[in-house]
């Protein structure tokens, strides 16, 4: 039976972490014939990644920013509730909400009650305010001032205001603008070098699965369907991206009107939002996790002297 893991010297490699492949001694065979090499940039474990990473359309959005998915209470006869006493914590600063509403007699808390006490904690950078989503329907909007700094959200043990408004509590990062990514080899703060082919990288998001619409042309009706879970990556950057397609024509002489070559195939575009989203202006790239793995994943590059 072959030697197949190895955790010291090789002959042919030096110090290392090695695996051979079945039938393969890994203290002669060669570099091909490994399936883990310590040593090598493509052996299959994370090399580079990020989490919570946040793109957005563009560079006037980069600052963090969170709106409630809740409705908060707006007036004496809809739902009304007095929340004194209800905490918020934002970035360490503990906000107790005081000021109510009085009307026909009855005391609550509105949507512009918590705005009030939020700004009056004079948080640095922070600005509370009102996100109207239709008549009767506002959500409490938390904004920081910064490019360079996340926001912060969390809730005590008792007294929490996290079911009112809808906030999880998490870090909302400062975004990355959409069009040209984040840069994997630098993102993290630490360089790291180069690995010289496009790796396979695993992406998740927040707005996963596909979106849809109906459209009308020559008379019938059609959906057209784009994956909202897009990215583009290369040796140095994973950017997300959206689908592009022509459109079939009306005016043309194929089957009921339409030509066949319309269908053609577009390059996608660096950047991705898709419109319609209730609680923000845009369905855009938020809460997105990728790890860059040290596996080749390119034309050239999926053969033999990297495989074996």
């Amino acid at each position: 039976m072959a030697n197949r893991v190895l955790l010291g010297n090789r002959a042919t490699g030096g110090q290392g972490l090695y695996v051979s492949k079945v039938g393969q001694n890994v203290l002669t065979c060669a570099d091909n014939q490994l399936l883990f090499d310590s040593r090598k940039s493509r052996t299959a474990q994370i090399y580079a990644g990020a989490i919570a990473v946040n793109f957005v359309r563009s560079s006037s959005s980069v600052k963090p920013v969170v709106i409630g998915t809740t409705q908060v209470y707006y007036g004496a006869l809809f739902n009304a509730g007095n929340l004194t006493g209800k905490k918020i914590i934002i970035d360490g600063t503990t906000v107790t909400l005081s000021t109510t509403t009085t009307s026909f007699g009855v005391t609550f808390t509105s949507a512009a009650n918590i705005v009030t006490d939020i700004n009056a904690a004079s948080i640095s950078n922070i600005t509370a305010s009102i996100r109207t989503i239709s008549a009767g329907n506002q959500r409490l909007k938390i904004e920081k001032n910064s490019t360079t700094n996340d926001l912060v959200i969390s809730y005590p043990a008792s007294n929490s205001l996290e079911t009112t408004v809808g906030i999880s509590p998490e870090t909302y990062r400062v975004g990355i603008l959409a069009s040209t990514g984040i840069n994997w080899i630098n993102g993290s703060g630490t360089t790291k070098a180069s690995l010289g082919y496009v790796p396979l990288i695993l992406f998740s998001e927040r707005n996963m699965g596909e979106l849809d619409s109906d459209a009308e042309s020559d008379g019938e009706e059609f959906n057209r369907i784009s994956n909202s879970s897009l990215f583009e990556s290369s040796q140095t950057h994973c950017i997300p991206v959206q689908a592009n397609a022509s459109i079939p024509n009306n005016n043309s002489t194929g089957t009921g009107g339409n030509d066949a070559a319309n269908f053609g195939q577009s390059t996608p575009t660096g950047g991705r939002f898709y419109s319609g989203n209730a609680d923000e202006e845009v369905y855009e790239c938020k809460n997105a996790t990728f790890y860059v793995l040290r596996i080749p994943c390119a034309y050239g590059y999926m053969n033999n002297t990297y495989f074996g």
